[in-house]
């Protein structure tokens, strides 16, 4: 592969390799979670990053 497309793709993948490191984070702090309420405020958080993903939005924009 040229140079410059395997830069591109490294750009593009960064992107999507932190979202998903996102994604992975909040499955994996849902799963472990032992109180309810918690539970659900994972599961929301990562339904919002979903959310932004499908928009092509960064969860900078809005998840805090």
């Amino acid at each position: 592969a040229h140079p410059i497309w395997i830069h591109i793709e490294q750009l593009v993948m960064t992107g999507t390799s932190r979202t998903m490191r996102r994604v992975f984070a909040l499955q994996k702090a849902r799963d472990k979670a032992t109180n309810p309420d918690f539970k659900k405020l994972w599961e929301d958080k990562l339904q919002e990053l979903i959310k932004l993903a499908e928009q092509g939005r960064s969860s900078y924009d809005t998840i805090h």
